[in-house]
């Protein structure tokens, strides 16, 4: 009986050391791997691969007033000034006060028409010195940077490439050996779990640099640069198990926020989804056009890897629609068909008439 109860123990303990030695090589596993979002102002696969929305279907589920935007100085700062100008016209209005479009950010041509993305001295009336003039020298030149090698002060950081480390020549995130080795032109650096945990507002290392920012954190900042409160903002994985699912991706669509998707290598906003099938609408940072994609699939060459998520707190800002045209977008989310615009408008001609004929 003895010997049966020893077993028994020692199987016991054998068993429990199994789940604590298992549930640590599994949390082992998960290591934090970067991303550099480095494609440039054109893409290098075929258009054909650029699947282009001629017509959404009428199950078609697509957030209205997000804007669309060029290639900006890095395609990272271009889906987060999207996202950033999404927000602007959505109650948060504080994110974009130049004197463009009354002070609330176009629809189209974000990057070209506006300093939110990239400042550059002259333009949205700027007199001084920006990102463009500090930082930029041509797609995938390293350091140093303009403002080193004109021997001045950089500026104070004002625009979204500013706070996510896009082109800025200052960090050492490949080898760890002191030397400066990132942010070539056009690039920003991104970082996931190689698991499907939720990689929360990553920092790097103080060790790679100052300051201690990249893609996730960077949107952060900027947000708190602007007055707001981030409840959330995250970077997860989509090929694995446990990662983000389509089904997330939804409910994020529906919440009415954008969700940045993230190839390898490329950083684009996803904008919708059709319920029909894994099909998601997004904004590719190549022109002003609506694109399709396969959920967790390749689009331009480059395989879907991860999301990432920024949940903005609205408790400060009292309402969330604050122009009638995303207002009228996001009730309709499906465009209307001509035939119907027509019939909408012949009908409330004929209840004007009606209505000045019995005033006669």
């Amino acid at each position: 009986m003895k010997q049966f109860l020893g077993y028994s123990s020692i199987r016991v303990y054998a068993i429990l050391i199994s789940i604590i030695i298992g549930s640590f090589c599994k949390s082992s596993f998960a290591v934090i791997e970067p991303v550099f979002m480095n494609t440039g102002p054109k893409p290098s696969s075929a258009a054909s691969s650029r699947q282009i929305v001629r017509k959404a279907p009428q199950s078609a589920v697509v957030l209205g007033g997000v804007p669309k935007s060029k290639w900006t100085y890095g395609c990272a700062a271009t889906a987060a000034g999207m996202v950033f100008g999404y927000y602007d016209r959505n109650g948060y209005s504080d994110i974009y006060t130049g004197p463009r479009n009354g002070g609330v950010v176009p629809l189209r041509n974000l990057g070209n028409t506006t300093a939110l993305i990239a400042s550059k001295k002259g333009r949205d009336r700027n007199r001084s010195f920006g990102h463009v003039n500090d930082y930029w020298r041509a797609y995938g030149r390293s350091g140093p940077d303009p403002y080193e090698t004109a021997g001045r002060a950089e500026h104070t950081p004002n625009c979204v490439a500013d706070f996510l480390g896009t082109n800025q020549w200052k960090w050492d995130y490949n080898y760890s050996d002191g030397k400066i080795d990132f942010n070539v032109d056009g690039s920003t650096a991104l970082w996931a779990y190689s698991s499907g945990e939720k990689l929360y507002d990553f920092i790097p290392s103080e060790s790679a640099g100052l300051p201690q920012t990249s893609f996730c954190h960077g949107l952060k900042l900027y947000a708190e640069h602007c007055g707001y409160s981030v409840l959330e903002n995250y970077t997860q994985r989509v090929d694995v198990d446990g990662g983000f699912s389509y089904l997330d991706y939804q409910s994020e669509i529906d919440a009415g926020r954008p969700v940045f998707i993230q190839l390898a290598g490329h950083s684009m906003v996803g904008v919708g989804y059709d319920p029909d099938s894994e099909i998601i609408y997004i904004h590719d940072t190549w022109d002003n056009r609506l694109h399709w994609m396969q959920w967790g699939e390749s689009y331009a060459g480059m395989q879907h890897l991860a999301v990432t998520v920024l949940n903005l707190d609205s408790s400060s800002i009292g309402y969330l629609w604050n122009d009638s045209e995303t207002l009228l977008n996001s009730l309709a989310i499906a465009s209307p068909e001509p035939g119907s615009v027509s019939i909408i408008l012949f009908g409330g001609l004929i209840i004007l008439l009606r209505r000045r004929g019995s005033k006669d």
